[in-house]
Order: C-alpha cells, then structure tokens, then sequence
C-alpha cells in the first residue's frame, strides 16, 4: 500500500510551509503536486476550504466544476471511504496493529513450547523460532504477500475538526 498525499499533497510528511519554497507553485503539474507517489485520490479538509478567502473558494469551486464537467461522462462510484492514519513498516506492527488492519505472519502458526519442555527441547526450540524470524514473511487480508518494509496505514483520530465543530484559520501570505 502507498501513501497518499494527505490533507494537501506534498505536505503529508512535512512541516516545510509550500509557500516558501524554491518550487514555482503557480507552474507545478499535478504530477508534482503528488510528489511524483503512486497515490490515486487527493484528500482536502471541508474545514480548511471553508475557512479560506471567499474569492479563494470562487475559484476552487470553478475549476471543480470544470473537472466535473470534463469527466461526467466516466462512471464514477457513489462514494470512497477516507480515513486519517498514520503508515507504519509491516515488520514494526504489534500484534493489535496487524490484527487490525489483516495482516499475517508466518510466525503466527510456529509451535509454542510446552510447559514440560526439557532444557534441551527449549534450546532447540529458541533456535528455531531464530531461525524463522530470519525467515518471516508477512501477507495481507487477501493473502498477497508483503515485503517487510512496505508500509500499511493504521487508523488515528483526525486532528483537524469536523467542519461543523471547528474553526481552523487560514495562513495566507
């Protein structure tokens, strides 16, 4: 799984303000925008929109209307599921994060020891499960497989309030 660009493209894993950096922002293509990821959806806050100039809004809502127009023809679904998350490495998951999100481990099935296990069966026993940690393999929900350093969202609180419970103030320059 891929990261998305978050709230506002680019900015998902920085605090650098798009403002203020080298990018001619008025000539970047959409593809840069995306920070050249393989994400597919650009998600924006309701909020932020709504709190920002009212000229501003015109705009936006002009070049949505554009976009809508140009693709009505396109069968579109009625809705998508968006949630706040954070992206973690499959192999950092604790065993509540895996569950979660569905996925696997091939240590999951490995034997446990028994309680009468003689001190020879436990050392064989340890070098075992080291052996197949080394060995690990994880797999998605659909039982695809997944590298150890993929990373798969796990679900957080979204810190940006609701649009009809907050208030978040534009910083314009």
């Amino acid at each position: 799984m891929e990261k998305a660009p978050g709230a506002l493209g680019h900015r998902a894993d920085t605090k650098e303000d798009p403002v203020n950096t080298e990018t001619a922002l008025d000539d970047m293509d959409v593809a840069t925008y995306f920070s050249l990821s393989y994400s597919n959806f650009l998600v924006l806050h309701r909020v932020e929109l709504e709190h920002m100039p009212t000229e501003w809004q015109h705009r936006l809502v002009a070049m949505l209307n554009e976009l809508d127009g140009a693709y009505r023809h396109l069968d579109h679904p009625q809705g998508y599921e968006v949630h706040p998350c954070r992206y973690v490495e499959v192999w950092e998951l604790d065993d509540d994060e895996r569950k979660a999100v569905g996925v696997t481990s091939s240590l999951d099935d490995f034997p446990a020891l028994p309680d009468d296990a003689t001190e020879g069966q436990r050392e064989a026993h340890d070098r075992a499960y080291e052996e197949a940690c080394e060995a690990e393999l994880f797999y998605d929900a659909d039982g695809t497989e997944l590298e150890k350093w993929q990373r798969v969202p796990i679900r957080v609180s979204d810190p940006i309030p609701h649009y009809r419970h907050g208030r978040v103030e534009p910083r314009l320059s």
